[in-house]
Parts: structure tokens; sequence; C-alpha cells
């Protein structure tokens, strides 16, 4: 992380071009084994009935597959250099275009669920991104989006800031349970205010 007049910027080094390039052979070779399981497994089904060999190389090719896929999204979904500037926020994936947000309208910061990875999305109505937990001082950046976001209404961080390796820091609880607490409340006065209008 680097602090300057600027603001706070925090970087996933793990998330950068030339990583793709450095794994890209390994990506090739793996797809093309994942998918003959896949080819196999299907030949085999076709030339002596469904059965259990079917499903394991159907199981153990499309698992590959998925991870494969899931790990090259990440490089146009997942933002790896986040910069927090006053009451801004900006966010870039390696191949995606930036997006700036105001923190003050931010009102969901939660758990993507069903992806691999621990990854977290920052939603506005200006638009919306992602990050791994993985970036540099993880728990640091999360807790300066919760220090700059009143109208906050969903915030799901699961046991994530327990978690020593992902958040990197001792959890400001104060501050969590501060959010916790304004976020429900917000979520009270929408469902409360849609009501009297109805």
């Amino acid at each position: 992380m680097t602090t300057s007049e600027e603001g706070k910027e925090f970087k996933n080094i793990f998330l950068v071009p030339w990583m793709l390039a450095l794994l890209s052979p390994a990506l090739v070779v793996f797809t093309i084994a994942f998918g003959g399981m896949i080819a196999a497994a299907i030949n085999d089904a076709i030339e002596n009935g469904f059965s259990q060999y079917t499903l394991i190389g159907l199981g153990m090719g499309g698992a590959g597959l998925y991870v494969h896929y899931e790990y090259l999204t990440w490089f146009w979904r997942l933002s790896n250099v986040v910069t927090i500037k006053g009451n801004t926020i900006w966010a870039k994936a390696p191949f995606s275009s930036a997006v700036e947000l105001s923190l003050p309208e931010v009102s969901s910061l939660h758990r993507v669920r069903f992806t691999m990875g621990v990854i977290l999305q920052v939603k506005s109505p200006g638009g919306s991104f992602q990050f791994a937990l993985k970036m540099d001082r993880a728990g640091e950046l999360v807790e300066l989006i919760l220090s700059k976001t009143p109208n906050l209404e969903v915030l799901d961080l699961g046991s994530y800031p327990e978690k020593k390796d992902l958040w990197k820091k001792e959890p400001d609880w104060a501050l969590l349970n501060a959010a916790q607490k304004r976020a429900e409340e917000n979520m009270r006065k929408r469902d409360q205010d849609q009501y009297e209008k109805e």
C-alpha cells in the first residue's frame, strides 16, 4: 500500500498481466488435459453406457475447466488496484476500464458467493466492482471503505475479519460493529420509507 497526498492505493500483486503470461503455457496444457477427460468420459458413455467412470471423467474435467475459467475471468472482473482519495474510490481490473464510485453513495459491501477465492463486491447506484481479499492489507482497505460509507445498507463480511491471513491486521471491531449497525438501521429506514409510500 502507498500513502500520499493523492490518497491511499492498495494492490493485488498476484493479479497482474505478467502472471497470466507466465502461467499461460501451463493453462493451455491443463485445459487440453481436462478437455480430454471430458471427451473420454463422453466417449466411454457412448460405447459402454453411463458408468462411474463417466461421472469421474466429467467431474474431474469439468472441475478443472471451471477453475481455469474462474482464474482467467479474474483479470477482467477483479480489481488489482484500488485507490481511495477523500470520498471517492477508483478500482481497476487488469483488462477492464476503471470504475469510479462515490463512497457516500455505496449501499453494499458483501461477499461474492459460489466463486473460487475470497471475493468482496462494492455496490452503489453508480456501479460496482469486486476485489479479492488477497489485496495488500485488505483489512485496512475494507475498514477505510466502511469509515466513509454513511448510507451503507448491506454489509456481509462473514468471518473474514477473524482470519489473520486475509485481514492482515487486528480488526477494528468498534468500526466493524458500528458499520453493521448502521447498515441495519439504513435498511430498516429504507423499508419503512417504501412501506409508507405504498
